[in-house]
């Protein structure tokens, strides 16, 4: 009787840990699931399963170069609030497989691969951590996202272009105004359809100051070859997209506007 005892006891306590750790990745895989379908349903919910000191890093590749942007968990719920509308327009959303979840103590990692509706990307690279907290609300404090900065679907629609444009200028807006140079403020920059303008004005300049002809013959050339230098820039220019530089003098009247496209970009612009 004592044999059969000590075995039931041994079975209980080699089963029970695994239950236990299994219905823990439940837990996780429950709010994994919650998170997907809140980012489907365009919920603005989605931002407060986000820590406040939750770190996210975005890989973004273009062209064989890799940038690494780091974002804190406040910054990534005020871009989901601000975001939300356009992510809406664009119908972008993410569709996760081979999900996988490692429970260590109160928190867990969550693995998938991550597919782009929106940029057609398949990113295998995908995680989130997810801590359980003391009063037992669970909630992202890390996550990892590989994101190209141009699309791999065969062809962009001008609706996808336009989406990306509003969003490239609401989260650059969040530097400006800047000055950059003693002459030279950037306000702004604003978007319609597929054209970016830059809004700048010559602080030490009355626009009668100025000669539209002469101005635009010192400036355009630097303009156009900044432009034309920029592998980002010139990507959106590729797909479509028109940058226009708008200056107006301290008294807010009209100077000059330099457009620039991919036309104005020559190949001994950007060394190629």
């Amino acid at each position: 009787m004592n044999l059969r005892i000590k075995f039931i006891t041994l079975i209980f306590l080699c089963v029970l840990p695994f239950s236990a750790h299994a219905s823990q990745a439940d837990e996780y895989l429950e709010f994994f699931k919650k998170y997907e379908l809140l980012g489907d349903t365009f919920d603005l919910a989605v931002a407060d399963m986000y820590s406040d000191e939750a770190r996210v890093t975005v890989l973004n590749v273009l062209k064989g170069t890799e940038k690494t942007t780091k974002i804190k968990g406040t910054r990534v719920k005020e871009m989901i609030r601000e975001q939300m509308d356009l992510v809406k327009k664009a119908d972008s959303t993410s569709d996760y497989s081979e999900i996988s979840v490692e429970v260590e103590g109160n928190k867990a990692t969550i693995k998938a691969t991550r597919y782009s509706n929106f940029k057609c990307f398949t990113d295998n690279k995908y995680f989130m951590v997810v801590e359980k907290q003391a009063d037992g609300l669970l909630q992202i404090v890390e996550e990892f996202i590989e994101e190209p900065i141009e699309t791999n679907c065969e062809k962009m629609s001008d609706k996808q272009l336009t989406v990306m444009l509003e969003s490239m200028v609401i989260e650059a807006n969040n530097s400006f105004p800047v000055m950059l140079d003693s002459e030279t403020r950037l306000e702004q920059i604003s978007s319609e359809g597929k054209t970016i303008t830059y809004h700048y004005t010559m602080v030490n300049f009355m626009s009668s100051m100025l000669d539209e002809k002469k101005f635009l013959g010192v400036m355009s050339p630097n303009i156009i070859k900044q432009m034309c230098n920029s592998t980002t820039l010139r990507t959106y220019m590729d797909m479509g997209a028109l940058f226009e530089h708008s200056y107006r003098g301290k008294d807010n009247m009209e100077v000059a506007t330099i457009p620039v496209d991919i036309t104005d970009c020559k190949p001994t612009d950007y060394g190629m």
